[in-house]
C-alpha cells in the first residue's frame, strides 16, 4: 500500500521520466490512442485489467451504459480467461456481473482490438466492434 502510494506520487510529480498516459480523446479508442492511453503499441494483449475494461467501456457503448448509467449498474471484471476463436487467439474475457458475482454478458477482447460478445442461448460468439471500421 505504501508502495502504490509513493508510486503515485512520484508519478505527479514526474519523477522516472515516463510521460504519464492520456485520457482517451473520445469515447472511441483507435489504435494510435490505445498506444498514447496506455504506452503499449497496439497490442491489446498486454494491456492492464483496468485499461482492458477502459477499451470495452469505450467502445461498447452497452457495456458502458450498463456499468455507469443503468440502475443497479453492474461491474466489469477480467477474471484472467482466455478464449480462443477461428480467427482470433488469446483473446482476453471480459465479464459484467451483477453485485452477487453473478454473470450476466461475457465479452472477449481480441490481440488485434475486435471485441466479440458471447450469446449463451445458441453458445456463438458475435464480432460487435472492429478497430477503425467507421460506425
Amino acid at each position: 500500500m505504501l508502495l502504490a502510494l509513493l508510486l503515485g506520487l512520484c508519478l505527479l510529480a514526474g519523477c522516472g521520466g515516463k510521460e504519464e498516459p492520456r485520457e482517451p480523446e473520445s469515447t472511441t479508442l483507435t489504435m494510435d490512442e490505445i498506444v498514447n492511453y496506455t504506452g503499449l503499441d497496439g497490442d491489446i494483449s498486454a494491456l492492464e485489467e483496468d485499461a482492458l475494461i477502459d477499451y470495452l467501456l469505450a467502445n461498447v457503448e452497452e457495456a458502458y451504459e450498463r456499468v455507469y448509467e443503468m440502475r443497479g449498474p453492474l461491474g466489469a471484471k477480467v477474471p484472467g480467461d482466455t478464449t480462443d476463436l477461428p480467427d482470433e487467439a488469446d483473446c482476453r474475457d471480459v465479464l459484467l456481473e451483477t453485485v452477487f458475482g453473478e454473470t450476466i454478458i461475457r465479452y472477449t477482447i481480441a490481440p488485434s482490438g475486435a471485441i466479440y460478445e458471447y450469446f449463451p442461448d445458441d453458445d456463438t460468439w458475435g464480432l460487435i466492434y472492429v478497430p477503425g471500421a467507421v460506425g
